[in-house]
């Protein structure tokens, strides 16, 4: 079986969630035995493939340009869509002219729905926001975002442990640093409760992060590995992510693995992962957001968490799910 997974052409230069699930997905799928090929905008002739396999149903324009590229090739069209409705977010910043383009898009999104023979939302909550957003039911099948475990080296935990201890204590934000993930109020929010913040990811908003980093408590760390960010998970008080969309929060499952307090933002899916052993905050409330770190910091960290992740989010069950259901659908 062959298999053409379909991403942004930046999905390696700018790393965000997407990158991870279909990294991840490749590198399951590859250690089945499949034939699997990542298809960044380089690859034209869709011949030789049984089944194309789109993500991100947000960032459009990429991803309907493979989805016309393959119905010309009339190959099998699978979608894994990481969507939420963002308008919200662009009415809050008054973003008029996003605000246009995301109603324009909807009918492209709703023809490549139409066109795919599976959907795979992470998430009910997600299936149902497509279904709001395609006025439509449509076949899908739920596959879980999930986490892994690296081994961390003697000699990075030691360089890791000198470098942490000089911001000991402090919360962690591992995104991309931008106005969707909303640090600049995290670090407001922070500050005023006297705790440092450490950032750690890419940025594609430079001006943002230097508005971040007028603050006296916050750290930027820029990219960090996995080893990296399991020990900053692990000697964080809490981890956040007081994003305005999140779909879970692939950060957030880790940390949670990791053991660490998560505060999740209540915008997306994320309290279909975590239930009640998180604390959840309103993205367009500082006070709440400022509360819920509050709360958080007071509150004893809660196994149950890690072995709920355990059970239910590791990469290699949620995604045998998906490699069984390739086979079903040839």
């Amino acid at each position: 079986m062959k298999i053409l997974l379909c991403i942004r052409k930046d999905y390696l230069t700018n790393m965000a969630g997407d990158s991870v699930q279909l990294l991840k997905t490749a590198e399951y799928l590859k250690e089945k035995g499949l034939f699997v090929t990542i298809n960044d905008g380089t690859i034209l002739d869709y011949t030789e493939y049984d089944i194309i396999h789109l993500f991100n149903l947000t960032r459009l324009s990429e991803t309907y340009k493979y989805f016309k590229i393959a119905q010309k090739f009339n190959k099998l069209i699978v979608l894994t869509p990481i969507y939420w409705d963002i308008s919200k977010f662009y009415k809050y910043v008054n973003d008029i002219q996003n605000i246009k383009q995301w109603e324009y898009e909807k009918q492209f999104r709703q023809e490549i729905i139409k066109g795919c023979t599976l959907i795979y939302p992470s998430s009910m909550l997600e299936m149902e926001a497509l279904e709001l957003d395609n006025e439509n039911n449509f076949p899908y099948e739920i596959i879980y975002s999930g986490v892994s475990e690296n081994n961390i080296t003697a000699s990075e935990s030691l360089e890791m442990s000198q470098k942490i201890n000089s911001v000991k204590p402090y919360i962690l934000c591992a995104a991309r640093v931008c106005p969707r993930k909303n640090q600049l109020l995290l670090c407001q929010m922070a500050n005023e409760l006297d705790i440092n913040v450490i950032l750690a990811g890419t940025t594609n908003s430079k001006q943002y992060l230097k508005n971040c980093l007028t603050l006296p408590n916050v750290h930027y760390w820029g990219f960090a590995n996995y080893n990296q960010l399991r020990y900053l998970y692990q000697n964080a008080e809490l981890h956040i992510l007081c994003s305005f969309v999140e779909t879970p929060g692939l950060s957030s499952l880790e940390a949670g693995y990791f053991g660490t307090k998560i505060i999740s933002t209540l915008e997306g899916s994320a309290v279909e992962y975590f239930k009640n052993m998180a604390v959840y905050c309103n993205p367009y409330d500082r006070y709440d957001i400022k509360n819920s770190i509050s709360t958080s910091l007071t509150q004893k960290n809660n196994p149950g968490l890690k072995k709920h992740i355990e059970a239910n989010f590791l990469w290699e069950n949620c995604l045998s799910k998906l490699y069984k259901s390739y086979f079903n659908l040839l």
